[in-house]
């Protein structure tokens, strides 16, 4: 009876999905107070800089509390950076999310650590909601030139969506963001 209950006990173990997110995700709520998990089940870490100034804020149809904060810095010459701990020789994607926009790039650590700076670009002071780091393995997005160049996302596009929804993690184990083709129609030349 008792190796009976513990052989099902460990396949209930193998059955039950993990809701534990990837190795080597980093999730940053720039300008958070707090730890917390989000509706996709990923981990989100309040940012802690001593610099810079952290603002609650309130956006339009938007619920989601990574995106209820930012950290602006001053409107001054200086660059004002994170430093993020990498695994020198993997590919990393790095998501850098602003209140009006997203920004993604895929790189080949070549150190132990990853630097993100913001700096004036002479509109004002620089601001950031979310700083976002996700591992890959083997060789997805190898490239012959990836010591000396990343990869800049254009688009990634989820063709014959059933919905508006965007794919992304768990369904995307990277956690790419995949947009609807149904909102983001290819263009044809």
């Amino acid at each position: 009876m008792e190796n009976s209950l513990l052989l099902f006990s460990l396949l209930l173990l193998l059955l039950v999905p993990s809701s534990a997110q990837m190795p080597g995700f980093v999730s940053l709520d720039c300008g958070g107070e707090e730890f917390f998990s989000d509706e996709l089940g990923l981990d989100w870490t309040p940012d802690e800089l001593r610099y810079g100034e952290a603002t609650s804020i309130e956006v339009l149809n938007e619920t989601r509390k990574q995106y209820t904060s930012l950290r602006h810095f001053p409107a001054d010459s200086r660059k004002y950076c994170y430093t993020m701990n990498v695994t020198s020789r993997t590919r990393y994607l790095l998501r850098a999310t602003f209140l009006y926009e997203m920004r993604e790039l895929i790189f080949l650590a070549t150190s132990p650590t990853v630097s993100v700076c913001l700096s004036n670009a002479t509109t004002g002071q620089p601001f950031i909601s979310t700083l976002e780091l996700r591992q890959f393995n083997g060789s997805v997005y190898f490239t012959a030139y990836e010591e000396h160049f990343y990869l800049s996302v254009s688009a990634r596009i989820n063709f014959g969506a059933d919905s508006e929804a965007p794919v992304r993690y768990p369904d995307d184990p990277f956690d790419r963001i995949w947009s609807s083709d149904s909102i983001k129609k290819a263009i044809t030349l």
